[in-house]
């Protein structure tokens, strides 16, 4: 997927490995299907304890967000995150910069 798909959505691509993450477009349905897939954080630390590099990967989970811009709805983002279990025993994923708390739709770009 390109940078210009992005903008066209009105989310940044600057978090986006935009190699593994695709769009698929069903024209039956009219409804786009967007996987992304992040960028490795290194600013990454355990939101419990506070430590950094002192966790470990334990898989990855998917969160189904729905988006819709001024051009185009009906849009379903698939956004794969990393979970980490930290040496403190508590789990916890990777940022989700689309977001902001337990939202369900995704957030304008400023």
């Amino acid at each position: 997927m390109d940078k210009e798909s992005f903008l066209r959505l009105g989310l940044d691509s600057s978090h986006i490995d935009l190699e593994k993450s695709d769009e698929i477009y069903n024209p039956n349905t009219n409804k786009h299907i967007i996987k992304i897939y992040l960028l490795k954080d290194d600013n990454i630390f355990c939101q419990h304890c506070g430590a950094f590099n002192s966790f470990r990967p334990r898989g990855s989970i998917t969160q189904k967000i729905n988006h819709s811009s001024l051009l185009e709805n009906n849009i379903t983002i698939l956004l794969t995150r990393k979970v980490y279990k930290c040496d403190c025993g508590k789990t916890f994923r990777e940022r989700n910069p689309f977001t902001i708390g337990k939202q369900k739709n995704t957030k304008e770009k400023n």
